[in-house]
């Protein structure tokens, strides 16, 4: 999903797209009072993704635990268009999500006050903290990261002290879109005699994928409705990515059971996530898969599949927000790949993502 974006920067102005940002405000408002009104937003579970049973899964749901957002504001931003043009700030704010499902209030420190001369106020955040954001002459949010980081981006708020659109309302919420898709492998062995044969699984990589992400929302808050989010972000580098969630001594390759059970895995063992950069809309993925095996009292094995397997049924597109199970069949010399469905989930002991998801 490379994507690249053009944009026009006119005397301070940009297409807010750009994630713009401003000033915090702590002075008294022109509203016929004195006091200043505090931006108080909500983020609320994003359903960018279903799983296989149709159900939505949500990028910030379901959290047990503070978590901590980054947010883009621009003041006395232009109408132009469906978005807007503005001024943008090169500080990001920093928000913090109290812990709870569906709609939950995020507290800026230090606080965010709307304009006191009521003007408009554009707002964005995205997560985790980013690895750099790069404020003129277009804005742009860079991250490097390993598979392990659930990257998002939420749509973007504009309000004033007298309407308080940035304020969590039913109508006037953030809400978070996963940038990467998800991949969840499974193990298990055709039979008894192929598991003996391998041995445990002790390392999964995905080889030559990007590892940098650049988020520059122009062109979407410039035409929200026509420009997914997706769509405004470029990946670049290359690097051999490994799946987290692995056991230090392995995972066990047990025998397929005769029963495909409740979840449909036939008794494999989860072998862990990563989330890599997804398939452009109506492009086909493809990924070299290399996994190592051990034997007791051998040194490790490494194999390569493919997925999807040349001719494999593909269920899956593997677009951003999309989690595909990555069921690997060990038989006595090869490895089948099978794909299926599955809803986005965070691996126990890992800083993986902020979704807590319907683990199986």
């Amino acid at each position: 999903m490379d994507y690249s974006k053009f944009f026009r920067q006119a005397t301070g102005l940009v297409l807010i797209g750009a994630l713009a940002i401003g000033c915090t405000k702590d002075d008294a408002g022109t509203d016929g009072t004195d006091s200043s009104i505090m931006i108080s937003p909500s983020v609320l579970s994003t359903a960018n993704a279903e799983a296989g049973d149709g159900n939505p899964s949500g990028a910030v749901d379901g959290l047990t635990e503070e978590l901590t957002l980054y947010f883009m504001r621009a003041d006395n931003p232009i109408a132009y268009g469906t978005g807007y043009m503005a001024t943008y700030d090169a500080t990001p704010r920093v928000g913090t999500r109290t812990p709870g499902p569906d709609e939950q209030a995020v507290n800026f420190t230090p606080a965010e006050y709307y304009n006191m001369d009521g003007s408009n106020t554009l707002m964005r955040g995205w997560y985790p903290q980013a690895t750099s954001f790069t404020a003129t002459p277009m804005a742009s949010v860079t991250w490097t990261f390993t598979g392990a980081q659930d990257i998002m981006v939420s749509n973007y708020l504009v309000g004033n002290r007298q309407d308080r659109g940035i304020d969590g309302r039913p109508d006037n919420v953030f809400t978070f879109e996963h940038m990467l898709t998800q991949l969840q492998f499974y193990v298990y062995a055709e039979t008894d005699a192929a598991a003996q044969a391998w041995g445990k699984v002790t390392s999964i990589k995905v080889k030559g994928q990007n590892n940098s992400c650049a988020f520059m929302p122009m062109m979407n808050d410039a035409a929200p409705t026509m420009t997914p989010l997706t769509n405004c972000c470029t990946f670049s580098g290359s690097a051999n990515l490994s799946v987290y969630g692995i056991p230090t001594d392995g995972v066990e390759i047990p025998a397929k059971a005769t029963e495909a059970g409740d979840n449909g895995l036939h008794g494999a063992n989860a072998a862990g996530i990563i989330m890599i950069k997804p398939a452009a809309t109506g492009s086909p993925f493809s990924a070299t898969i290399e996994i190592t095996t051990q034997l007791p009292g051998e040194g490790p094995e490494t194999t390569e599949v493919e997925i999807p397997a040349e001719g494999a049924q593909v269920d899956s597109d593997f677009a951003a927000g999309q989690s595909t199970k990555i069921m690997l069949n060990f038989l006595t010399r090869d490895i089948q790949v099978m794909l299926m469905p599955a809803d986005w989930i965070e691996v126990s002991g890992e800083n993986m993502d902020v979704d807590l998801g319907v683990a199986e």
